[in-house]
């Protein structure tokens, strides 16, 4: 592998391993932010991210939006709109798997 980047479970951090002549820039991307490096880095060999990744961008909660709903009429709390449904997952260790049922009654 020329490039392989992988997670630490236990610290939450990203280590990106690159091969030999390979090199990571982060200047023109924002992507830095969500593995934990700074944007002035420049990665080369085997570096680990010197903060926790934050790969959700610090989402907390996701909805479910539909075009096709008509906003003049649905309303979600008070407000009109067009969001199907929205789930707000609890804080889970790292490497935990969420499953959402939705119940369509």
């Amino acid at each position: 592998d020329q490039i392989d980047v992988t997670g630490i479970n236990s610290t939450q951090r990203i280590v990106i391993n690159l091969a030999t002549g390979y090199q990571v820039r982060f200047t023109n991307t924002e992507i830095y932010n969500l593995f934990g490096f700074n944007k002035t880095d420049v990665l080369t060999g085997k570096t680990t991210s010197p903060r926790k990744a934050d790969l959700t961008n610090g989402i907390t909660s996701v909805l479910v939006h539909c075009s096709l709903v008509d906003t003049s009429t649905s309303i979600r709390n008070g407000t009109f709109s067009n969001v199907l449904y929205s789930v707000s997952p609890p804080i889970l260790p790292p490497g935990s798997l969420y499953n959402v049922v939705v119940d369509t009654h």
